[in-house]
């Protein structure tokens, strides 16, 4: 049987839906509530509910995002059920009749560690807040110092940037860039990083202060 858990940051909702047997789930979903708190709220609107499956439906693992109009063809039906163990009619019920998209996370990846999962939650979340844009117009791979995208095949390479360097600046703020030319100052890429997403369109209505410590 499925295991449903819910986070409630600031009135918003996060649903994780729950499909392979994991020990200690609902520790994880928990562990990620400190993270999901450090979002902005108009962000927090846009993430979408979080399955847990066997594998992703096209049957590779890792993770994926898959907007409203993508989720009847891309998701669903019968063979890509047998790979994510997820069945239809709860596709049906939690995401396309209320008209949302949805996020996948395959069981290998669900099973890391603590420290290691916020960073295959947080890019598709990242995935998923990019349905607004997080890209500025006219930005360019120097926009995005230090970051690489080397495992994620969604988008075009600064999607893919803006979208990693989104989920670090969420969980590990410190430390934002994958790569800090060596005397570099990690603070100052950081700084550019942040600056960069600011001035996204998915940043229209965020606080200029964000993120807090």
């Amino acid at each position: 049987m499925p295991e449903h858990y819910s986070l409630t940051i600031r009135s918003r909702v996060i649903a994780f839906h729950i499909y392979v047997p994991v020990p200690d789930s609902e520790t994880k979903v928990r562990s990620l509530e400190r993270f999901f708190a450090r979002m902005p709220d108009v962000h927090l609107d846009l993430v979408c509910p979080i399955f847990v499956m066997l594998h992703k439906p096209g049957g590779r693992d890792g993770g994926g995002t898959w907007r409203p109009g993508e989720v009847r063809s891309m998701v669903m039906g019968a063979a890509h059920s047998r790979n994510s163990l997820v069945p239809d009619a709860d596709i049906e019920t939690y995401v396309t009749c209320p008209g949302l998209g949805m996020v996948g996370i395959s069981r290998d990846r669900w099973e890391r560690p603590l420290g290691r999962l916020p960073g295959t939650v947080f890019h598709e979340v990242g995935h998923c807040v990019d349905a607004v844009g997080l890209v500025p117009h006219g930005a360019t791979e120097a926009d995005f110092p230090g970051m690489h995208t080397r495992n994620c095949g969604a988008g075009n390479l600064l999607v893919r940037r803006a979208v990693e360097a989104y989920a670090r600046a969420i969980y590990r703020p410190g430390n934002i860039a994958h790569a800090v030319p060596a005397g570099g100052d990690p603070a100052v890429y950081n700084a550019q990083l942040l600056s960069t997403l600011r001035r996204s369109p998915a940043f229209r209505s965020v606080p200029p202060h964000w993120p807090t410590p």
